[in-house]
């Protein structure tokens, strides 16, 4: 009885603690084989503006943009990486508990062996057979344990895997460029009180906005900004401060 009890608490013990836990952290990494390439792609064309008030009128200069994005290529090796670490003591205390089991088996074995049971002659056979299997359980539950801490100790650590070649891409900002004078458009100007001004670009890329009379008296009490664009390109949008 009392060793169905111990190899019962071994067995127990074995897999309370057997499973330690193991954080896993996947990424990737690229390794360039290249010089990044770049190239300048038109994306729409557009305008630029430059507004300022002049007493009752709002003058503009007005150009003819074309918008560009600057985009870098670059060909890289692609590898995916995961990192495993032991969280917690769980991996420490499979191998303690795994080598405790062990030698704990190992030292019942031996006892065993050194001083075998006081038995009647015809009961010898059976009680020597149940010490050998109850001592080889207890090492069986050890070795076994310890063979669980050797391989998950082993998957610890960084590995990376190749993935192939990739084209890596960078697409850079749009901004306008390539600037020449407009010679025709329509402006628009609101102001914050809502009303909306319009008016053609000249052919020497200029144009101006006639302010209504109690202009001073809207800005006063709806502030003083205004926005100011080419109507059917929003990316000509400016604030301008009256």
């Amino acid at each position: 009885m009392r060793r169905m009890t111990l190899l019962a608490l071994i067995i127990g013990l074995t897999m309370g603690p057997g499973c330690a836990r193991i954080a896993v952290k996947r990424g990737l990494r690229v390794e360039p084989v290249e010089a990044a390439q770049s190239v300048v792609k038109v994306v729409g064309q557009g305008y630029q503006l430059r507004g300022r008030r002049d007493g009752q009128v709002v003058r503009v200069q007005v150009a003819q943009v074309s918008y560009c994005q600057h985009n870098q290529t670059q060909r890289a090796k692609g590898f995916r990486v995961t990192e495993r670490r032991a969280v917690g003591p769980g991996l420490a205390m499979e191998w303690i508990m795994g080598g405790v089991i062990t030698l704990t088996g190992a030292g019942l074995i031996t006892y065993n062996q050194l001083n075998p049971p006081q038995v009647a002659e015809g009961e010898l056979a059976v009680s020597s057979t149940r010490t050998w299997l109850y001592s080889g359980a207890i090492v069986a539950a050890g070795l076994g344990l310890l063979t669980a801490a050797f391989f998950q100790q082993r998957s610890l650590g960084r590995s990376e895997v190749a993935i192939g070649m990739k084209t890596l891409r960078k697409q850079g900002r749009v901004r306008p460029c390539r600037a020449k004078k407009a010679t025709g458009g329509r402006l628009r100007l609101t102001l914050d009180s809502g009303l909306q001004l319009e008016t053609d670009v000249g052919p020497d890329g200029m144009a101006s906005f006639a302010l209504p009379a109690d202009i001073e008296q809207r800005l006063k009490t709806d502030g003083r900004r205004a926005t100011l664009e080419a109507m059917g390109d929003w990316r000509s949008q400016r604030r301008l401060s009256l």
